[in-house]
C-alpha cells in the first residue's frame, strides 16, 4: 500500500515509531540514504533507546 500510495500522489512517505509518553515519533527512517519499509531504524537525537530480550536464558 505504501509503494502504492507514493506512486500515486508522488509523495514519499517516512515512517516512524513512537511512544505517546515520549513524542509522536521517536524512531525514524533515515531522511536521505537506504529506507526500510516497515522498519522503525534510528532513534531521533536526543533520544536514549535500549534494546532488552524478555526470554529468560
Amino acid at each position: 500500500m505504501l509503494h502504492q500510495f507514493e506512486k500515486l500522489t508522488k509523495i514519499k512517505i517516512n515512517e516512524g515509531d513512537g511512544l505517546s509518553e515520549a513524542s509522536s515519533s521517536a524512531y525514524r527512517n533515515p531522511l536521505s540514504g537506504e529506507r526500510r519499509v516497515n522498519s522503525i531504524e534510528i532513534p531521533l537525537p536526543l533520544t536514549e533507546s535500549k534494546v532488552v530480550s524478555l526470554i529468560n536464558e
